[in-house]
């Protein structure tokens, strides 16, 4: 499968995660990160994600999946080990358009998550399309240890030209010109 690469602007809106263990609240974590309205769905969850309901950071709804769990959501990733409850997430999400992650099943997935590795605004994602989640992971980690750092610096230095630029030439052609010049003379 050909999968297309995006980065979704999910903030303040409610995003869903079937399950509460602890891949669950990974889950739940990263959407929190990128500013979404986390629902979590599960009769039981961990002490973090109780912890992050309690400080009203996340709604924690404690009882079993009903398909009436997703209306108002955007995204939902189902995070259980109950296959029956993952493929039923994967179904209704289908129904009512809304974009679903079945952990470990991109089969019944409309989007898959990759390895990310982000600092400072940059964020550079790995995927190996479902493949081998334990290479993107790898990847990741090469990422973060030998470039990250390096990158974000020049992001920075690359953002205030940029800014300049755009106050002061107009011509997108110069300005791409100039930028591109400015990135190889610091890489």
């Amino acid at each position: 499968m050909q999968y297309y690469p995006v980065l979704l602007d999910i903030r303040k809106k409610t995003c869903c995660v079937i399950g509460g263990g602890q891949i669950a609240e990974r889950k739940a974590r990263s959407l929190l990160t990128a500013g979404a309205a986390v629902t979590v769905i599960s009769p039981a969850v961990t002490a973090g994600i109780a912890a992050l309901a309690a400080q009203r950071r996340l709604r924690w709804k404690r009882c079993g999946y009903r398909r009436a769990a997703l209306k108002g959501c955007v995204l939902a990733i189902a995070a259980t080990d109950r296959q029956e409850v993952n493929r039923a997430v994967s179904q209704d999400a289908g129904r009512l358009g809304i974009l679903a992650n079945i952990v470990d099943v991109p089969s019944l997935s409309s989007f898959i998550v990759p390895a990310v590795a982000h600092r400072d605004g940059l964020i550079i994602a790995v995927s190996t399309s479902g493949k081998a989640p334990a290479l993107s992971r790898r990847i990741k980690s090469d990422i973060e240890k030998q470039y990250i750092g390096r990158y974000a610096r020049v992001m920075k230095t690359v953002e205030t030209a940029r800014r300049q630029l755009k106050k002061n030439v107009t011509s997108f052609r110069q300005r791409k010109k100039k930028l591109v010049s400015l990135v190889n003379s610091l890489l």
